[in-house]
């Protein structure tokens, strides 16, 4: 029962966390006020959390699991068709975007902490290897299907990187470029490059 009531507490910080970022932004919460809102004793948080950056990392892995689940479900309704599948994956990103601001400007703070902190470096560092080996996996099987046309001189993990940083830079753009422009303009233009770089005609 101890432990139980200990996880609880714990994850009411958490979530009492998460609610703040999402309404303030990390830089402006304080730990007292994550107590208040959490209605657990200040000095509890000091003991489930060593600092303020671990109650942010904990709250950052629940976006990034988040994202991940979401964009991992878009991938679902087709299987066998590859192409349809690069298009799904590059679409859910940007879509959860748009359905989670909040969420993503987490997401958005974690990669300004990524920048220099090496905790979330590497945090980051191994989100992006899991992704780019999800990608290299989608596209050998485009080309076991005859779905993807590459060249064999090209390597497929240097093909997976481009694509990532092509879903990640458009997403980002599509969250935060004040153009006018919907999501639609920034998929497009993302599916048409990956696309291409798959020798796909369509």
């Amino acid at each position: 029962m101890a432990s139980k009531d200990k996880i609880d507490k714990r994850e009411k910080i958490i979530k009492a966390a998460l609610e703040m970022m999402c309404e303030s932004g990390a830089s402006f919460i304080k730990l007292n006020e994550i107590a208040k809102k959490a209605k657990v004793p200040a000095p509890l948080i000091h003991y489930y959390f060593k600092d303020i950056e671990d109650l942010h990392y904990e709250v950052i892995m629940i976006a990034s699991a988040n994202i991940i689940e979401y964009s991992i479900r878009e991938l679902e309704p087709n299987p066998s068709d590859h192409i349809k599948m690069m298009k799904a994956y590059i679409r859910g990103p940007m879509i959860w975007a748009k359905e989670n601001p909040k969420l993503m400007s987490i997401w958005m703070y974690f990669y300004y902490l990524s920048s220099y902190r090496e905790r979330f470096k590497e945090l980051n560092s191994q989100m992006r290897i899991t992704g780019r080996d999800r990608i290299s996996l989608m596209i050998l099987r485009g080309i076991e299907k005859k779905q993807f046309k590459i060249s064999p001189e090209i390597k497929i993990s240097e093909i997976a990187e481009e694509i990532q940083s092509l879903i990640t830079g458009h997403t980002i753009m599509f969250a935060t470029e004040n153009t006018g422009y919907k999501m639609e303009h920034y998929f497009e233009l993302c599916t048409k490059r990956v696309l291409i770089i798959l020798g796909v005609n369509s």
